[in-house]
């Protein structure tokens, strides 16, 4: 299944976002992202604007800080992502990125 440029639509990103995860967080640029929600220190979600068809998709989140980011949950609508530092402290970080794949 290839679309007019060749390419395999099943391959493509079907949604990312760029975010400031600190004091009032905000969108710095996405595509397919409605909203982010701040449900507490270093744990948010991400909710798509057009949702996927179930929850198997591919996701990666990634932080620019070291520590561990987590993927807490994945639904058709939204994925919950979560961050800890070097301590194992929930932390809230500046940049955070998610792709999702479909």
């Amino acid at each position: 299944m290839q679309g007019m440029s060749g390419v395999d639509p099943r391959q493509l990103v079907k949604g990312w976002i760029n975010f400031n995860g600190t004091g009032t967080i905000a969108i710095r640029s996405s595509y397919n992202v409605s909203s982010i929600v701040d449900n507490n220190t270093g744990d948010y979600t991400v909710n798509w604007d057009r949702d996927f068809a179930n929850a198997d998709y591919a996701a990666v989140v990634s932080v620019n800080y070291e520590g561990h980011v987590w993927i807490v949950s994945m639904a058709a609508g939204n994925i919950r992502i979560g961050f800890t530092n070097g301590l194992g402290a929930w932390t809230d970080e500046s940049l955070f990125c998610v792709i999702a794949i479909k």
